[in-house]
Order: structure tokens, then sequence, then C-alpha cells
């Protein structure tokens, strides 16, 4: 691999690796708060928060396939179709794809939850 090929999959899995730690952050806060952020008495905007920590536990399942999709396309090294590693092959593309999305999405359900929460209180 050449220089600009290692600065390339070292720029994916910081950015990877970051999202997993925004993610888990996101996860803990929450739990964290569990008493504060879901009351019994909003029970009709529960879902809402369900499906945002579902999203945000899709996006750090989603990121270690992306490291595994990076590990092991530098390991086999693509060279029939790509002639050295790429990172926008498939095996690292989709995962990062579903990560970033999934991050997004739960962010918004859960910025959602909160703000119903608050309009109720």
């Amino acid at each position: 691999m050449n220089d600009t090929t290692k600065q390339a999959f070292s720029a994916l899995l910081d950015g990877v690796k970051q999202l997993i730690a925004l993610s888990t952050g996101v996860l803990t806060l929450v739990i964290a708060f569990k008493d504060k952020t879901a009351p019994v008495e909003v029970g009709d905007y529960r879902w809402l928060l369900i499906i945002g920590l579902f999203m945000q536990l899709a996006s750090i399942c989603a990121g270690v396939l992306a490291i595994y999709g990076v590990v092991t396309v530098t390991e086999k090294a693509d060279v029939e179709r790509f002639g050295q590693p790429a990172v926008f092959s498939p095996e690292i593309l989709a995962p990062t794809k579903v990560q970033v999305y999934s991050f997004v999405i739960g962010l918004a359900f859960l910025f959602v939850y909160f703000v119903a929460l608050t309009l109720v209180h």
C-alpha cells in the first residue's frame, strides 16, 4: 500500500471509532439518567426513546462491522477488483453508511423524544 492509501484507511478508522465512541456516550448518558429521561407518565412517547436507543446500538454494531471490513480488505488486498486495497470497497462502504445513518436517525429520535418530554412537563 502506498502512503495515500494508508492515510485514507487511517482517517476512515478514526471516523468509525469516533462514531462508535459518540454512540456509546449517548447510550451511556441516556441509560445513566433513565429515571429522569423515561418517567412513567410519558408512556406515549417511550417508543421514540426505544427506537433512538436501538439505532445507537445499531450504529455501534455497524461500526464494528466496518472495522472488520477494513481489516479483511487490507489483508486480502483485492488486487483483482481494485489493484490495491480501496476505502470504497463494498465490505467497508456498506457498514459505514449504516453506521452514519443509524447514528443520525437515532439522534433525531432521541431529540424528538426529549423535546416531547419537555413539552409535556
